[in-house]
């Protein structure tokens, strides 16, 4: 009798099995989630911080399809990545949903033929390396982007000392700051104390007409229309 208890202990569902293990190993995966996904895309597993993270619960999973559970978008894009897996290959895939960035990986399950039965699927909530990233980019994007402008203003100087072109000279000042302050155009006028005329001495990034109507402007008096 104990014998054909151990044999019966061993004809098992071997699904049925490696759930119970998953389940007990992704219940105490941090910040992460599986899920077992099999051949009519119905989800086997789901368990996992990321998935309660996400508003979701395994029982809105377990049984349903992903295409019953997930938006359309989201569905269409995973059911690429399970049917690859499906076909015996693995995946990786880094995404976007429901607000937060996943990094996923997948592998094909195999019964003892080796036959795929199954896809495990592990998700990573990767949100805060994400956001560790990106500001790690502008840090050094503004870092670069402060050397640059050290070094045009280093250029800037050099040819002040050096160009005897007064005209030259106002032009590459207002080439310099349209750099530095990432405009799109720029000017530069004096004051004619005399005449309390504003005389346009350089400018860049203006159509020739504009240049024109604001080459002399009365200080005092309103500027002519554009």
């Amino acid at each position: 009798m104990q014998l054909d208890n151990d044999k019966q202990l061993c004809i098992s569902d071997p699904l049925q099995d490696s759930e119970v293990l998953l389940r007990a190993m992704v219940e105490n995966l941090p910040g992460g989630a599986a899920f077992v996904v099999d051949s009519d895309l119905r989800y086997r597993l789901a368990e996992g911080e990321a998935l309660s993270a996400a508003g979701f619960k395994p029982e809105d999973l377990v049984g349903h399809t992903i295409f019953e559970v997930l938006p359309p978008d989201l569905a269409a894009s995973y059911e690429g990545l399970y049917r690859k897996g499906l076909a015996g290959e693995p995946f990786e895939h880094e995404h976007n949903a429901h607000d937060r960035f996943y990094i996923s990986r997948g592998t094909p399950l195999r019964s003892a033929n080796g036959e795929v039965y199954a896809v495990l699927a592990v998700s990573y909530d990767i949100t805060d390396r994400k956001r560790v990233e990106a500001e790690r980019k502008q840090a050094e994007a503004a870092a670069a982007a402060d050397l640059e402008d050290t070094q045009r203003l280093r250029e800037l100087s050099t040819r002040l000392v050096a160009e005897d072109d007064i005209q030259t000279l106002y032009q590459e000042i207002v080439a310099t700051a349209i750099a530095l302050t990432r405009a799109d155009a720029g000017s530069v006028q004096i004051l004619d104390e005399a005449t309390q005329d504003c005389l346009l001495l350089a400018a860049q990034g203006f159509e020739q007409t504009i240049i024109e109507r604001f080459y002399r402007v009365n200080a005092i008096e309103t500027p002519p229309a554009v």
